[in-house]
């Protein structure tokens, strides 16, 4: 891990949280400090729609885009952790393009973005359909997943950490 990321994931395991929404909040919630997206959250949506696109369009190009360029980036999924961008293409975005004829990966609801200086956590919830080059149908729903990303002073906000995980089955007495 290099210095930069252990520095920025040592930030935000000290920093307490206060979620700052990519959208103005709910004027009757008990959290009544409406306030409007900044730039910074801005531009972290706006990556998060990258994401989704390059997912649905199968571009692998305009993924590796959205990901830092260093060695320690990782991805947890459901296949478990993968660390670098040639791993975390082989089990997402390639994956994706190669064994979907169609791919539609869409948010539930505005992500939640929170900004600590050079980084960024954002948190959203997302279905899923495809239909798989066998032509068995995939509906998924309520998928989680959280990102992290660092501003670098070229690139502007990239990826260097995803983590989701499906809804889990009900628990059932």
């Amino acid at each position: 891990m290099t210095m930069r990321l252990r520095i920025i994931l040592g930030v935000l395991c000290l920093t307490p949280t206060f979620p700052a929404q990519a959208t103005a909040r709910d004027p009757s919630s008990s959290l009544a400090d409406a306030r409007p997206a900044s730039r910074a959250q801005t531009a972290v949506a706006g990556q998060i729609d990258r994401y989704i696109a390059s997912i649905n369009s199968g571009d692998v190009e305009a993924a590796k885009m959205l990901w830092d360029d260093s060695s320690d980036i990782t991805f947890i999924n459901t296949t478990g952790l993968h660390k670098g961008w040639p791993a975390i293409n082989g089990a997402v975005h390639s994956f994706f393009r190669d064994k979907f004829t169609r791919r539609d990966l869409r948010l539930v609801a505005k992500p939640t973005i929170q900004i600590f200086g050079n980084a960024a956590v954002a948190q959203f919830i997302w279905d899923f359909d495809g239909t798989m080059t066998s032509g068995k149908e995939l509906h998924t729903r309520g998928g989680r997943e959280s990102q992290l990303y660092v501003r670098t002073g070229q690139h502007g906000w990239r990826l260097v950490h995803a983590h989701y995980s499906l809804q889990p089955p009900p628990i059932t007495p």
